[in-house]
C-alpha cells in the first residue's frame, strides 16, 4: 500500500527525498511486474477455451508498456551516445578520406607554388597554400 501512495505522490508532482522512499517505489514496481507475470503464467498454462482467454495478450501489452516506460530514458541516452559515436566515427573517417583525396596530384599540387628565384624556404601563407623557394 505504501508503494501505491508513493506512486500517487510522484504523479501529483511530489519529489522523493529519502533513499527509503526510492526503495519503496522500486519495490512497488517489482511487485506490480511480479503480479502481471504471475497472471500471465497462470493464463498461459491453461489452453485458451474462449474469447475471454485472449486477455493474456492485454497482459503482455501491459508488461511491455511497463518495461518500455522504465527503460525509455536509458534507451534514449544510449541512442544519443550511439549517435554521437557514429558522428565522431564518420567525421574521423571522412577526414582520413579527405586527406587521401588531397594527396592526389590534382588536389595536392593545386596549392603548391614554386618560386626559383632565391634561397630554399618552405613557408605557409595565410590561405594555407604552401610556397617553396629554391636556390640555384
Amino acid at each position: 500500500m505504501k508503494g501505491l501512495n508513493l506512486e500517487s505522490k510522484i504523479q501529483r508532482g511530489c519529489y522523493l527525498s529519502s533513499p527509503n522512499s526510492i526503495r519503496l517505489l522500486e519495490n512497488s514496481h517489482r511487485v506490480e511486474r511480479l503480479m502481471i507475470r504471475e497472471k500471465l503464467n497462470r493464463l498461459l498454462s491453461r489452453r485458451p477455451t474462449s474469447r475471454s482467454s485472449l486477455l493474456t495478450l492485454n497482459l503482455i501489452d501491459q508488461e511491455l508498456l511497463f518495461c518500455s516506460n522504465l527503460l525509455a530514458p536509458v534507451l534514449r541516452s544510449l541512442k544519443r551516445q550511439q549517435a554521437k559515436d557514429l558522428l565522431a566515427r564518420k567525421l574521423r573517417y571522412s577526414d582520413a578520406e579527405l586527406d587521401q583525396l588531397s594527396l592526389s596530384p590534382a588536389g595536392h599540387f593545386r596549392n603548391l607554388l614554386i618560386d626559383d628565384s632565391g634561397t630554399q624556404n618552405i613557408t605557409r601563407s595565410r590561405s594555407s597554400s604552401c610556397s617553396i623557394r629554391a636556390s640555384s
